[in-house]
């Protein structure tokens, strides 16, 4: 290192001042020279001296005069050559995004998939091209979109011409069909022809003047038969064009409920740390989604508790805090990973180290819910981005935890595709995804096995992937579903206040304990536990673990060690020297060697809390305050509060200080833009979500029509028979039976015996009969019919093709054809129908600005703004500035060359006389 000599510095420094005075005076001096005539004896008079020369005068004034030198910092921004001062920031920043000229655009697209840099910038891709517009596209079978409605049911188009005989096995009711002449007439030569030739009759029934065999009869009944369904006053067909506007679809009605659910828009993440000094006990939610940045929210910790009213913690919150509260515990005291520095990842966290699984987890993704977690490109959902995100997290957020932030994640991406008319694949993506769940979060406790098996059940529009994640990371938000939703989580509510109650029992029986020992104001009275009483105690807690933990289930315990529930309760036992009871009825071990259990009896107390919220017998008045982040984001701290007459409550506490936030991820959608769920499908529109929902019903009518029914015309008459969906009978089987109903009552009485060619025409004797059928043989004059199977796999015969074809376009658009509005531009890079990024409709904001020649692309006017600001460079300029000040007499010069110059004009010029010359100095 070199060092530096400082009095080196300091001379130099003295010398340059010296040399810049000497120059001055010589300056002045050589002007004043110049003005005098030479020759002439002249004096220079100064504060009433006099002097030779201006050189004398000017060290005269030099040496009177006090120098002093003063060092000033410089604090100013530079833009564009112009100087800023420090109280100009704001005006700076104004010029730099002023001149950068950032615009506002919309587009169709899902700004969020276009991310490419942390930044925020976006790739080009997001623009839409000029004149760029929606269109509504059809998936044909081979996969293709179409837009033209009509190409997309040719592609499913498909049909068979048959050719009909009467069947010869009188015991029959089957047809006999034939696909081709050569099989047909070899069947007639073979088998009709011997019947004649030995004299046998028909069984014919006449249906429009043709002799018909049973099986034909009933094949026509089955092909004229149609399916009908009802939803309330309207009834429709598949068979027939959908009036879809005259589905009545209101809030109130069940399949709106289970269906279309409210979707705020994809806001920033924060994960709540507590530190809980045990004076109450936090419940509710630590994850929470909302437009706050991260400073807000700690703001908002710090003063944004509220008191919360008795009356509005009601009987329906309780059981879903108190379920959060336990798996906590039981999480808390069984993650045996213990992550290094709170490190994350998908193999070891999720999947125990298996590849395969892991492998066939985003595979499932990729085909369900078309996001692929293994691709770079995916930024955000890129699976290595979100392990460094999670691990980034640390230790504050365990495990579990983490892996449902990636859930959350993950599920409001999968709505941000908008996957209409995917619902067959978000529903198995909803069904993996808890399968998946349940493996992480189940220990195999044997208490939360009827819990685990109705929260995770599968096809359950009652409970979705949200209401699960919520009720692990946000259990207050139940308490906002309307009582409709509620209804939907009745049997949750019921096993999970079982499995409570039966682990908070043996509390009941210490009130007594608690009365004896403290007054109505909480304070201690005089006496400690008795030896009989500690042992209550004791037995309390033993009970609680018994409730809670499995006999041959190992729990880590607050030493790291693992014990069994009878070593738990060993270690229990030994505490009985140590153990209290509060006020609020708390169990507290104090003293001696810190007990291995602490956190557990602690877990214990912390239910009791959630527990005694919904008890409105509770002898114990709780006091509860409320962090409240809108949309059922609350978190709740629940302690005993205790008042005085005229002093109000005594024990007031601030939450806030155990308090603190972890930014977990930006939002990537449009946080202003709340919408609607529906089959994993986003809407930003609730017409339009019902009327997807509406499209669906005409679709997929047996699912959600109130009554679903077969009907058939005949003669003049309506004939129904129900649907019923009992598990056993396929659909194809109930038609059977409808369709042998009809044919008893219409048409089994009116068969007649008769010589028959084959062909459905009546002879009196078999000689004719034969004769006939040879020469329809030879003239190939066959009852021919165009069939086709409807999607039970029922075939259907026609008369003409025409009908045929008319009839199953109308049953292909109402069965089969899915649709989604797509950008027209896309089209010409991709037709693939699953791979086309399907628009919720809405238009959604972005930034742009002119970076030299290249455009760039931003998802939030902040983002644009932050690019300029570090693309100029913008910091603070500090530059260090050494003054000089001159004082005279009472007077301070700023410079050494102001004070010269003063000098100057204070100095006359005399003769020897002791006049004035009038010469310029």
């Amino acid at each position: 290192m070199k060092t530096i000599n400082r009095e080196k510095i300091k001379n130099k420094n003295s010398l340059k001042q010296k040399i810049i005075t000497i120059s001055m005076a010589s300056l002045i001096l050589s002007g004043s020279l110049m003005l005098i005539p030479q020759g002439n004896q002249y004096f220079y008079n100064f504060e009433g001296r006099s002097f030779a020369n201006q050189s004398q005068v000017l060290d005269y004034a030099q040496t009177k005069g006090i120098k002093t030198l003063e060092n000033d910092t410089h604090y100013y921004y530079k833009y564009k050559g112009k100087i800023y001062s420090l109280e100009e920031k704001n005006q700076v920043l104004q010029d730099m995004i002023r001149d950068a000229k950032i615009s506002k655009e919309f587009t169709y697209r899902n700004v969020g998939n276009y991310v490419i840099s942390n930044s925020g910038e976006l790739s080009a891709s997001v623009k839409q091209t000029p004149n760029d517009k929606l269109v509504d596209v059809h998936k044909g079978k081979n996969g293709n979109s179409y837009i033209d409605l009509d190409e997309a049911i040719e592609s499913y188009f498909d049909y068979d011409e048959v050719l009909l005989t009467e069947n010869l096995n009188q015991e029959s009711g089957v047809p006999i069909e034939f696909y081709n002449e050569s099989e047909l007439i070899q069947y007639l030569e073979n088998n009709k022809k011997a019947s004649l030739e030995q004299g046998e009759e028909s069984d014919c029934y006449l249906v429009s003047g043709i002799c018909q065999d049973e099986g034909t009869v009933k094949k026509w009944l089955k092909s004229t038969s149609t399916y009908k369904y009802r939803y309330k006053d309207y009834e429709w067909s598949n068979f027939a064009p959908a009036e879809i506007d005259k589905i009545e679809l209101l809030e109130q009605d069940k399949v709106y409920q289970e269906n279309i659910f409210p979707h705020s828009g994809n806001l920033n993440a924060h994960w709540l740390t507590i530190d809980n000094d045990g004076k109450g006990a936090f419940s509710g939610s630590q994850f929470i989604e909302t437009k706050l940045e991260s400073q807000a929210v700690n703001e908002k910790i710090q003063h944004g508790w509220t008191t919360k009213q008795s009356d509005t913690i009601n009987i329906f919150l309780s059981p879903f805090v108190g379920f959060g509260t336990l798996v906590s515990m039981q999480n808390k005291v069984n993650d045996g990973k213990k992550p290094k520095e709170g490190e994350w990842t998908f193999l070891d966290n999720m999947f125990n180290g298996n590849d395969e699984e892991m492998r066939n987890f985003f595979e499932m993704v990729r085909d369900t819910a078309w996001i692929e977690l293994d691709e770079s490109k995916s930024e955000e959902l890129y699976y290595k981005n979100i392990e460094d995100d999670l691990t980034k997290v640390g230790p504050n957020m365990d495990s579990q935890t983490k892996t449902l932030v990636f859930f959350r994640r993950l599920a409001n991406a999968s709505l941000l595709r908008n996957n209409s008319d995917n619902e067959a694949g978000m529903l198995k993506f909803e069904n993996e995804c808890k399968k998946t769940i349940r493996k992480i979060v189940d220990n195999g406790s044997e208490n939360m096995k009827e819990i685990y098996d109705e929260l995770f059940k599968e096809n359950n529009p009652s409970i979705s992937i949200d209401d699960v994640i919520n009720m692990f990371l946000n259990p207050s938000a139940f308490q906002y579903k309307d009582d409709a939703a509620q209804a939907g989580f009745y049997n949750l509510m019921v096993k999970i206040n079982k499995t409570i109650d039966s682990i908070m029992e043996p509390m009941e029986s210490l009130n007594k304990m608690v009365e004896d020992h403290y007054d109505e104001k909480g304070k201690r009275k005089q006496g400690d536990l008795s030896q009989k009483e500690r042992m209550e105690l004791i037995d309390a807690n033993t009970k609680m673990i018994e409730a809670t933990y499995s006999k041959d289930q190992k729990i880590i315990a607050d030493d790291g060690k693992s014990y069994t529930r009878d070593e738990l309760i060993k270690i229990n036992k030994s505490d009985v020297g140590n153990v209290d009871i509060s006020a609020d009825r708390k169990i507290n071990v104090y003293g001696g060697m810190p007990s291995p259990i602490k956190s557990i009896t602690s877990g214990f107390n912390t239910l009791q809390v959630a527990w005694e919220l919904g008890n409105k017998f509770s002898p114990f008045k709780m006091k509860t305050m409320s962090l409240d982040f809108g949309a059922g984001q609350e978190l709740l701290y629940t302690y005993m509060g205790f008042s005085l007459p005229l002093l109000g409550e005594v024990n007031k506490v601030n939450p806030g200080g155990y308090v603190g936030s972890i930014p977990l991820y930006k939002g990537i959608g449009n946080p202003d833009k709340p919408g609607y769920r529906v089959k994993g499908s986003y809407f930003s529109e609730k017409e339009d979500a019902e009327y997807y929902m509406k499209s669906l019903m005409i679709r997929n009518p047996e699912e959600y029509s109130e009554i679903s029914k077969f009907n058939i015309s005949i003669m003049d008459k309506n004939e129904e028979m129900v649907i019923e969906d009992n598990g056993y009978d396929t659909t194809e089987e109930q038609l059977d039976i409808f369709i042998d109903k009809i044919f008893q009552k219409y048409y089994a009485n009116s068969k007649q015996r008769y010589f028959t060619d084959g062909f459905g025409n009546k002879f009196d004797n078999q000689i004719d009969a034969l004769a006939s059928m040879r020469e329809r043989i030879s003239k190939k004059q066959f009852i021919r019919k165009y069939q086709w199977k409807d999607k039970h796999g029922i075939k259907r015969n026609y008369d003409t093709f025409e009908e045929m074809k008319k009839i199953q376009d109308i049953y292909i658009e109402n069965t089969y054809i899915d649709k989604k509005r797509v950008l027209a531009s896309d089209l010409f890079s991709q037709i693939d129908y699953d791979r086309l990024e399907g628009q919720a409709g809405s238009q959604n904001e972005f930034y742009s600005l002119m970076d030299g020649t290249k455009k760039r692309y931003f998802r939030t006017y902040d983002d644009a703004c932050a690019f300029v600001i570090n693309k100029n460079q913008f910091e603070l300029q500090i530059e260090e500035i050494t003054n000089i000040y001159i004082k005279y007499d009472d007077q301070t010069f700023d410079s050494e060359q102001s004070f010269l110059v003063w000098v100057k004009a204070n100095t006359t010029v005399t003769n020897k006389k002791g006049e004035v010359l009038d010469y310029a100095i």
